[in-house]
């Protein structure tokens, strides 16, 4: 392409290398943008992909809640059973004695208190009684004052001493605690055939230091919040004798 620049004149410009240079970015501008859409493709790809595997997720924890609150709703119909049946039996009791002038040095054998009630009745809440007790691990915590206030398991010792003097010394006390942790999930780990529900029981005779009680009891807390997937509970049983 050529151009005149006035009349008259003689010199003509050549456009045809500034063409070739347009054509040339227009083509780069074209490739770069088919660059970025396939870019931005292969991310809107992943995203679903991410979206679809939390679905899933969600899907599974969804099914996992819905067992949860199935076996929760079973063991609360089977406890409704046993205090409704556990409170008639207390109602014959007491209109049995109610209804007899008992001398105080007269006192009932067990078969006197078993004519009291009904047979059936008795083998029926024992059975459901036995049946709830088989779906728990029971796990007992508690203090041998003995040994400075060593932390059983069931009975078994530990080794970890709660002792006084320790009160005041936090590394030890955090020894403690990731000892009695370690401890409890060995225990857990080690129950013939597995769980269904967990109860803990955390005792106090009236002689355990309030420190040592108060950390082996957010032991257990915080056992019951790492395994969240089981069904945990816990107690405290206070003995003051």
């Amino acid at each position: 392409m050529r151009m005149n620049k006035g009349i008259g004149s003689d010199k003509i410009v050549d456009l045809t290398p500034l063409l070739d240079v347009v054509l040339i970015l227009l083509f780069a501008l074209l490739l770069n943008m088919s660059v970025e859409q396939e870019s931005v493709q292969a991310q809107a790809d992943q995203l679903m992909e991410e979206i679809d595997r939390q679905e899933s997720e969600l899907e599974d924890l969804l099914e996992k809640v819905q067992v949860k609150d199935l076996q929760i709703s079973e063991l609360n119909d089977n406890v409704h059973i046993l205090n409704e049946q556990n409170q008639q039996m207390s109602q014959a009791v007491t209109t049995w004695f109610a209804s007899k002038e008992v001398r105080a040095s007269e006192t009932l054998t067990n078969d006197q208190v078993t004519k009291i009630l009904d047979a059936d009745e008795i083998n029926q809440s024992l059975y459901q009684m036995d049946f709830i007790a088989n779906q728990f691990f029971f796990i007992e915590v508690d203090f041998d004052e003995r040994l400075y206030q060593e932390v059983r398991i069931n009975g078994q010792p530990t080794g970890v001493q709660l002792n006084f003097d320790i009160r005041n010394d936090q590394t030890k006390l955090d020894k403690a605690y990731t000892d009695i942790f370690d401890e409890l999930e060995k225990v857990m780990s080690q129950k013939d055939g597995g769980y269904r529900f967990v109860l803990f029981t955390l005792t106090d005779n009236g002689h355990v230091y309030s420190f040592a009680y108060d950390l082996v009891w957010s032991v257990i807390k915080d056992i019951e919040t790492k395994y969240t997937e089981d069904t945990i509970y816990k107690l405290q049983y206070l003995n003051y004798e």
